[in-house]
């Protein structure tokens, strides 16, 4: 501790020592060793000097004037900066009496300059040197504290400004401010801007008559310029907008803020223009946009059973469906077109009602359809067998049938009743008529047989009176669907089917039994024949009888089916007694044929042949069997037939479930409707309040008018609540009915 006092003490002391040693300058300057440049124009410092050792200037054969060799500005050295100091002498003879120095106009910067001045430069370039600091004060402006600029919005029109004075004042009456300047800094994104226009200098030098002016910007020391101009520049929002007006100049140590507050609004015309929207809007909502829901809410139910009703047109083909539905559907058509929503509501009530009764009959009608069409179905199954006539006239009776049930798959109740009529009323005789038709004709062949003279061989009378009597009485049931009886149920087609089918099978065994005998029959006979064939003097011509009698037996059996041709062929047989004849007589001797003529047409060919052998060899041993009697072929036994159990295939038509009709389902509409007006209109009631709802939780943030767009949304919503609130509060006391 002692040492570090120790030290300090001769560090002083050497410093002292050091000082005291300095050589002394030419002058000394009066007072302060420094000097504050002043306010006014004239930028000239005069320092007082006393001279030291009478130190006289040199004055010949010029004066010898001292020269800056060293300048800074706070403690920074410049070396342009000493050629803006100009230091001369003033001198009482050659004595010095003060340093005047010379500022340039540039030197502007408030703070201290420190100069090294050489007195003696050209005659004693190392004599000591002059320190000496001038100061450049700093100035200082005077403005308002607070701008408030009102701008009222015509939009979108125009707008009006209303702006407060701006006053500046130099405040420190000692520094005059040059290049005095403003800049405006908003605290916003606001895109517009304040433009500050200064006094020209004839206008400062008005304002400040004791004060020369340095140039054009600026402002003498304690000087107030009054009613400083200034405008706004570019866009401005709604409401308030913040920033600052930076005023700038060289003699200010930092930029002067002045604190602007922009407030921008609407004009106050704006809520009266919102509450007339807000009215209008209500009054377009209640009256206007209402109705038309309405109406386009009453046009769409209605297009929409016009729709319903065109899709079972389409689908049920039933006149009678169409004839009930066309004047109902035209009058809603009519209705739609107008604008009377209750006509039109009115109208669709009246054809849905219409509609609903016709698809109830027109289901009713189609199952008594479907039902009878599946009993004339199961009437009119195919049996085993029948007739090719009856077969024709049953096809076009399940033909027509066909047709009904595909009426019935189109919906068409009433082309399916049709068809059934036609076979109670037409087709159903044509098939009795078929049927009685055959009958017939087989009892007409049974005639014609008899009527062969002689019969055929092995067809003796009773034979035929069998066949004739299993015709006409097996069953009784056809006998009694005489010619003249009606036939027009189902049931009827059922037992005429039954009953021809019995009598068709019974046809057909009788003919093949028939046909089977004749043959067995000539069979007998032919072995006779042969037997005396070498003792005849013609045999082929009753070999030429065999080939015309066997062509008949071949056509005999198909007489079941077709009797009609079979009756045509039998004309070929008139000539068959004669045929008989001419056989026996040209190998029967001369003499008497009188008895073979009786054998013949008794049919007895076997015995004829007897006599014929007698004639001819007389010795041969008879072909007769041991008793004497000729050998003929036992008769044919007619089978008494029973009942036939006929069971044909039947078909149970049901009603499939397409052709039910209940109550018609809703199906989206392929046709252009009022639908999308009607939504358009309901979008655009919603979008309206959802917007006024947006805007008003968006813009409602205060309940003072500044003239946004806020104040405008709250005025406008005010008004239209205000009156859909009226017309709820009303609504409560109308009278009820």
């Amino acid at each position: 501790m002692r040492k570090l006092t120790l030290l300090s003490v001769l560090i002083v002391l050497a410093v002292t020592a050091t000082m005291s040693q300095q050589p002394k300058t030419a002058v000394t300057v009066d007072g302060a060793g420094s000097a504050r440049l002043g306010s006014g124009t004239d930028r000239e410092i005069r320092v007082a000097v006393t001279a030291v050792d009478s130190f006289q200037v040199l004055i010949s054969p010029s004066i010898e004037q001292p020269l800056i060799v060293e300048a800074s500005f706070n403690n920074v050295r410049s070396s342009d900066l000493q050629a803006q100091f100009t230091p001369t002498w003033e001198l009482s003879g050659a004595t010095p009496l003060a340093l005047k120095i010379a500022v340039s106009a540039k030197v502007t910067q408030p703070g201290k300059y420190s100069l090294i001045l050489s007195l003696r430069p050209k005659s004693q370039p190392t004599a000591p040197r002059l320190p000496l600091d001038i100061e450049q004060p700093a100035g200082d402006l005077d403005l308002p504290a607070k701008l408030t600029i009102r701008r009222t919005d015509y939009w979108p029109f125009c707008s009006t400004t209303e702006t407060m004075p701006l006053n500046v004042r130099e405040s420190t009456r000692s520094t005059a401010i040059t290049n005095l300047n403003a800049a405006w800094r908003p605290d916003t994104l606001a895109t517009g801007s304040i433009q500050v226009t200064l006094p020209t200098p004839a206008d400062i030098s008005k304002q400040c008559v004791s004060s020369a002016l340095l140039n054009a910007a600026t402002l003498p020391a304690g000087c107030e310029l009054k009613n400083v101009g200034y405008k706004l520049d570019g866009d401005f929002p709604l409401g308030v907008v913040n920033g600052n007006l930076r005023f700038f100049g060289d003699q200010l140590t930092a930029p002067k803020a002045l604190p602007v507050e922009i407030q921008s609004r609407l004009t106050r015309l704006w809520p009266v223009f919102a509450i007339a929207a807000g009215l209008g809007l209500s009054l377009f909502l209640k009256l206007t946009l209402a109705k038309r829901i309405e109406l386009n809410e009453a046009r769409v139910k209605a297009r929409q059973l016009l729709d319903d009703i065109a899709r079972d047109l389409a689908r049920y083909a039933d006149e009678k469906f169409h004839s009930d539905l066309a004047a109902k559907m035209s009058d809603l058509e009519t209705a739609t077109k107008g604008t009377n929503a209750a006509t039109i509501e009115a109208k669709r009530a009246l054809t849905e009602q219409t509609w609903r009764g016709a698809v109830n009959d027109l289901n009713t009608r189609l199952q008594v359809a479907t039902k009878s069409n599946d009993d004339w179905q199961v009437s009119t199954a195919s049996p085993p067998a029948l007739p090719s006539m009856a077969q024709t006239a049953l096809a076009a009776i399940r033909t027509k049938l066909g047709d009904a049930l595909e009426c019935l798959g189109n919906g068409d109740a009433t082309g399916a009743t049709r068809a059934i009529a036609e076979i109670s009323a037409q087709l159903l005789q044509r098939f009795r008529d078929a049927g009685v038709t055959w009958q017939q004709a087989q009892l007409r062949l049974v005639a014609r047989l008899r009527m062969i003279t002689p019969p055929l061989p092995g067809l003796p009378k009773p034979v035929l009176s069998e066949f004739d009597q299993q015709l006409t009485q097996s069953p009784p049931d056809l006998n009694r669907l005489s010619p003249q009886a009606g036939a027009t149920q189902p049931q009827d087609a059922s037992t005429l089917t039954e009953s021809l089918a019995v009598e068709y099978s019974v046809a057909q065994v009788l003919l093949d039994q028939l046909a089977r005998r004749l043959e067995r029959e000539w069979e007998d006979f032919s072995r006779d024949l042969d037997l005396i064939r070498s003792c005849l003097s013609d045999a082929s011509q009753f070999y030429g009888i065999r080939d015309y009698y066997f062509a008949f037996l071949k056509t005999l059996p198909t007489a079941a089916d077709d009797p009609v041709t079979v009756v045509n062929g039998l004309d070929s047989l008139r000539d068959l007694q004669s045929r008989w004849k001419a056989a026996f007589v040209a190998n029967y001797p001369a003499g008497d044929v009188t008895e073979i003529d009786k054998l013949v047409e008794q049919q007895e060919f076997v015995q004829a042949l007897v006599k014929l052998e007698e004639k001819v060899k007389p010795t041969t041993a008879r072909i007769l069997g041991d008793d004497g009697e000729s050998s003929k072929a036992g008769r044919v036994s007619w089978p008494s037939f029973a009942a036939l159990n006929l069971t044909p295939t039947i078909s149970v038509v049901q009603t499939s479930p397409w052709m039910s009709i209940g109550e018609p389902g809703r199906y989206p509409s392929a046709r252009p409707t009022p639908e999308n007006e009607l939504q358009r209109d309901k979008l655009t009631q919603t979008a309206i309040i959802a917007i006024l709802l947006l805007g008003y939780i968006f813009m409602s943030s205060t309940q003072t008018y500044s003239g946004t767009w806020n104040d405008v949304w709250n005025m406008f919503l005010a008004a239209l609540t205000a009156d859909f609130a009226l017309d709820s509060v009303l609504g409560k006391f109308k009278v009820k009915s």
